[in-house]
């Protein structure tokens, strides 16, 4: 096993997303620890749209089946499954608010199955558009700013809360050579063009 995935444990948001998007590398590292982060199950009598598009009548099957799949997927790979208790964004509107996932609990629940692991690398496996994919990632990094403690107490309770703001960055990409020297007697903000800067 590589230095750079020594004792590795993958944040799965759901059942299927850690072999989905991080399959090669389970099966490279037997007995990575897979943590599923939105396993809870809800009441019996709740159904959703997508759970019914898999064939289930209600949460309870869906939630034991996902499970068991889950199981079986990772005793293919010979990575070691563990589960949270937090609820699929699905099931939430079903639910009392108090119930509801929080950034602040996934990141002490990831903590704790860091040091009960004894975990050295930590696989996010980021989604683009689900809510429960942008929980996890904000948590993640919350647990990751946390880190900075002795710079946290300097900036107060308050003062960095900016840094869980939604990212932006520069993609700097160089123009080729003759857009650049057509460019170079102009303007500015026509200058930095031929360099290709660009928000994304």
């Amino acid at each position: 096993m590589s230095d750079i995935f020594a004792r590795p444990l993958v944040m799965s948001p759901h059942f299927n997303d850690a072999v989905f998007s991080c399959g090669a590398m389970l099966a490279a590292h037997p007995g990575t620890v897979v943590y599923t982060v939105c396993s809870g199950c809800p009441a019996a009598d709740v159904t959703t749209e997508w759970d019914l598009r898999c064939s289930f009548d209600n949460a309870t099957h869906a939630t034991q089946a996902r499970s068991l799949e889950d199981d079986r997927a990772l005793d293919i790979l010979t990575a070691v499954p563990e589960r949270g208790d937090f609820l699929d964004a699905q099931y939430v509107p079903f639910v009392p608010l108090a119930h509801a996932p929080t950034q602040e609990a996934i990141a002490q629940a990831l903590d704790h199955a860091l040091r009960r692991h004894g975990a050295r690398t930590l696989v996010i496996p980021f989604g683009l558009v689900h809510p429960d994919h942008e929980l996890v990632r904000r948590a993640a990094k919350r647990r990751a700013v946390k880190a900075y403690a002795s710079q946290l107490k300097a900036f107060g309770p308050d003062g960095y809360d900016d840094v869980f703001c939604t990212e932006r960055c520069w993609k700097l990409v160089f123009a080729p050579k003759e857009t650049s020297r057509a460019l170079r007697d102009q303007d500015g903000k026509t200058r930095n063009a031929a360099f290709g800067i660009r928000k994304n």
